[in-house]
């Protein structure tokens, strides 16, 4: 490390390896270390046991020797270290789980692990031997959940045998015990047999209960089923698609209104009793527009307190008629409909309530003539319209306010580029308004949403201008006082607007530097934090996340402000299970997850694989440590992240030991 960089180690002394004592003068530190006259770099003896991982976290303490130092019988350094700087060791600990993988009573094929703990999981695939022995590591910690699929089912078949805590702090052996059982029946909709499909399957349940959450399809033949589950006790839910059910789809439908006691081989004869639901849907007097090849709008039948519609129709547009088989019940009906851009309807049009209350325990009728308002305007950006560009749709979006009579509903316009003026047809109603912007509007622009209207009431025709005033925010941008090479990704500019009127509006904007780190960026006038997320594809020592670089940038007028991103270097050996991780992946292998505890932001750091040390960057602050293994970085080790048990505390000024 450089002159007069520190890094102070949270409850961490023991990881240090330490350049040991100056023979020519240095000072006793009073926490133990000795201070360099030269640096005023702390330089922590190695080992210090005051300062132990806790044995239920990940971590542990390197070797002595994966610092390249020489202790005495005490434990104290003799020779080696790192001259002028502390290094932070990353060492993981694994441990091993052994036993038998049986499905009903038999070895399986293959399996899934997951281990579930608070926060932080890991997970395997396994392919166990011919008698159903296996063994697994995992990263050393306590697993609040240990869950277990075994994969001979049913082909289709997802889900985990909840098997309880697991200690994970020493080496175990578990048994992993599964029983499934067979499920068959007929599939009959309003009396007629479900059309079989292959992809997608007609028959899809989900299973919630005891196991918590099991997935299974498979397709009908002559209006029968037949598949396999994990036994338990639970709820089935059923999901079609439309093509098998005469052009009414299910969604999380509850086939029975009981928990299913499924401790054997079971029949289960599913007729879900329709009634018939016939009339005219209008828009603006005219038939719902024909858009696409097959289905254009859909019908969405949401049942009372219920979150999510059950049953949804599919419906062809170009016909004012339509008809519909429906399960038996009472429902909320809301139309729903995916077109194309157009230069005045909705591209999309998504819970628009069409009813609010309609009973369908007997068969029904629904029409209804959905009026719209005009809305013209223009869209300028500093006071010019957009250049017109026929291949380039803009995009509106309103969502609407939901009130006593109708429920939230969302309105997508994407209009293509011919000119800035523009007319809509909307549907009556208050909406919040945004704009999606981009280069596509105009040379340098950030992408972002624009803030048009929080509270846009369309009850009769009306104009809505579209004014945005821009502003160019230019600079050099260095990272650790260095101009990164031109032509590069560097990473991503975050603008959030400060201002009440626009608190939702965010934009972004890729940073490609040009020669001595020019960049320049195009943002409405507005007031923003300033943030900048490196890119570790470029620059892999650094980890990357969201560092505020301005807390407060006015534009409303041309800026000129030079951006400076600023790490600290933190290095030191990597082993986990004391080994070098080897080159796998040709990726990362392993890596961190980082949480800076002054502002719970979110960092990840990856590591190549194939070298005992490490190199990582990052800015200051006090982090905690989750160690992550990427899936196949080591054979037969679980993939996931877990704990270290440690923070560290990254500072760049002189500091003194902080023990956590």
């Amino acid at each position: 490390m450089g002159i007069g960089l520190a890094l102070v180690l949270g409850g961490s002394a023991c990881q240090c390896g330490p350049g040991e004592g100056d023979p020519d003068g240095g000072v006793e530190d009073p926490d133990g270390g000795r201070r360099r006259p030269d640096s005023g770099t702390i330089i922590v003896r190695y080992p210090d046991a005051s300062i132990e991982y806790p044995e239920v976290y990940a971590g542990e303490d390197c070797p002595a020797e994966s610092y390249g130092l020489t202790t005495d019988e005490d434990g104290g350094v003799v020779s080696g270290g790192v001259d002028g700087g502390v290094r932070y060791g990353l060492c993981v600990a694994l441990r091993e789980l052994t036993g038998e993988a049986l499905l009903n009573g038999a070895p399986v094929s293959s399996f899934n692990l997951l281990f579930l703990g608070g926060g932080f999981r890991s997970e395997v695939d396994r392919s166990p031997d011919s008698l159903g022995r296996y063994d697994v590591k995992v990263m050393r910690s306590r697993y609040d959940m240990l869950k277990y699929w075994p994969k001979g089912v049913f082909p289709t078949h997802e889900g985990h045998q909840n098997l309880g805590f697991l200690d994970m702090t020493k080496d175990q052996a578990r048994g992993l015990v599964a029983n499934s059982h067979q499920l068959r029946g007929s599939a009959l909709f309003g009396g007629l047999p479900f059309i079989s499909s292959v992809f997608p399957q007609d028959i899809f349940f989900r299973a919630y209960g005891i196991p918590e959450g099991q997935t299974v399809a498979t397709p009908s033949h002559a209006g029968a089923y037949e598949l396999s589950l994990l036994e338990g006790t639970f709820t089935l839910f059923l999901d079609t698609p439309p093509s098998a059910l005469y052009g009414t789809q299910l969604s999380n439908y509850q086939v029975v209104n009981r928990n299913l006691s499924f401790l054997t081989d079971q029949e289960l004869d599913i007729d879900i009793p329709t009634s018939l639901l016939e009339g005219e849907l209008t828009l603006d007097g005219l038939p719902m527009p024909d858009r696409r090849v097959g289905a254009d709008y859909q019908l969405a039948f949401v049942r009372p307190g219920d979150a999510e519609a059950q049953a949804i129709t599919h419906h062809e547009g170009g016909l004012p008629g339509y008809s519909a088989l429906v399960p038996k019940g009472r429902y909320g009906v809301q139309l729903r409909f995916e077109g194309a851009p157009d230069r005045h309807l909705p591209s999309e049009i998504w819970n628009k309530p069409l009813t609010p209350f309609l009973d369908l325990t007997q068969d029904g009728q629904l029409s209804a003539n959905l009026t719209t308002h005009w809305i013209e305007g223009g869209l300028l950006i500093d006071g010019k319209p957009p250049p017109a560009n026929p291949n380039y749709n803009w995009r509106l979006f309103m969502f609407g306010a939901s009130n006593a009579a109708e429920t939230s509903s969302f309105l997508l316009y994407e209009v293509p580029l011919e000119s800035g003026a523009f007319q809509l047809r909307t549907f009556p109603g208050d909406y919040f308004t945004i704009l999606w912007v981009d280069e596509g509007l105009g040379a340098d622009l950030a992408e972002g949403f624009y803030v048009v209207d929080r509270f846009l009431q369309v009850h009769q025709d009306r104009s809505l201008p579209i004014l945005i005033e821009t502003a160019m925010f230019s600079g050099r941008l260095t990272i650790d006082g260095t101009v990164p090479a031109p032509g590069r990704r560097a990473g991503w500019l975050s603008f959030r607007n400060r201002a009440m009127s626009g608190q939702y509006s965010w934009y972004r904007r890729a940073v490609t530097l040009g020669e001595d780190g020019f960049f320049r960026v195009r943002l409405p006038k507005g007031e923003y934090e300033v943030f900048f997320t490196i890119d570790n594809e470029t620059f892999p020592e650094y980890a990357t996340g969201r560092e505020l670089l301005v807390p407060r940038l006015l534009v409303d007028e041309p800026v000129v402000q030079d951006l400076k991103y600023e790490t600290v270097v933190v290095s030191g050996p990597l082993r986990v299970a004391g080994k070098v991780v080897e080159d796998t992946l040709g990726g990362f292998d392993v890596g961190l997850k980082m949480t800076r505890q002054s502002d719970l932001r979110d960092w990840e750091w990856g590591f190549l694989g194939g070298k005992s040390d490490y190199v990582m960057r990052v800015p200051e602050g006090d982090y905690a440590l989750d160690f992550v293994i990427y899936e196949n970085a080591i054979d037969g080790v679980a993939f996931g992240n877990a704990p270290m048990g440690r923070r560290i505390n990254v500072l760049k000024q002189p500091g003194q030991l902080d023990p956590r």
